[in-house]
Parts: structure tokens; C-alpha cells; sequence
């Protein structure tokens, strides 16, 4: 991909790089919500969660 291969396949390029944006932004509140630490953790991680389902869908059928 760094080599230019973003360019042939910008919909793959977008999709990659939203997936791991996602995971990196799902992280801290994925962590508070297993370890019940915090009571906003919960509406926290299912707000986020289902943002960035919303957000992969987008880019999956904007792919397809």
C-alpha cells in the first residue's frame, strides 16, 4: 500500500484504515466496560460501538 497501491484501491485503502481507527478509538472504553470500573464506561462503549459499526458499514457498501 505504501507503495502506491492506495491509489488503485482507494475504497480498500479507506476501509483498512477506518477499521483500525475504530479499534484504536473502541480501546479505553472497550477496557473500562470489562472491568466495570466506571457506570458512564457502559453508555460510553455502546455509543462508540455502534458509531463506528455505522462508520464500517458506510465505507463497506460505499466499496461495493
Amino acid at each position: 500500500m505504501l507503495r502506491g497501491g492506495y491509489r488503485r484501491f482507494p475504497f480498500l485503502f479507506a476501509y483498512v484504515v477506518g477499521d483500525f481507527l475504530t479499534t484504536v478509538v473502541e480501546i479505553p472504553s472497550g477496557m473500562g466496560y470489562q472491568r466495570g470500573i466506571a457506570v458512564g464506561c457502559v453508555c460510553l462503549h455502546q455509543t462508540v460501538f455502534w458509531f463506528d459499526v455505522v462508520v464500517m458499514q458506510v465505507l463497506v457498501y460505499s466499496w461495493s
